[in-house]
């Protein structure tokens, strides 16, 4: 059977090396996490603020999906193309 994927990401995170994907998202997620924080502790004014807070929680559930979305194994493979061996 055929699997369907609503998303191109959804279908990245199928493929053999979803795992990377997954890893490099989450790296990317952080580092916003981290920049929204050092801009709300900056101090901004109450509009910012507002969206500031608003992309923080949209970060915040973009991890927990993506650490919870399962993906296929790390392989010998997909640390050989990470150059590790």
């Amino acid at each position: 059977m055929e699997t369907t994927h609503l998303t191109e990401l959804e279908a990245q995170l199928a493929l053999p090396d979803g795992a990377m994907l997954q890893q490099a998202h989450l790296k990317q997620l952080d580092t916003l996490a981290w920049q929204v924080q050092q801009r709300l502790h900056a101090g901004v004014n109450r509009e910012e603020f507002t969206v500031l807070q608003a992309v923080e929680q949209a970060v915040q559930a973009a991890q927990v999906v993506l650490t919870n979305w399962p993906v296929p194994e790390r392989t010998a493979n997909s640390f050989h193309n990470l150059g590790r061996t």
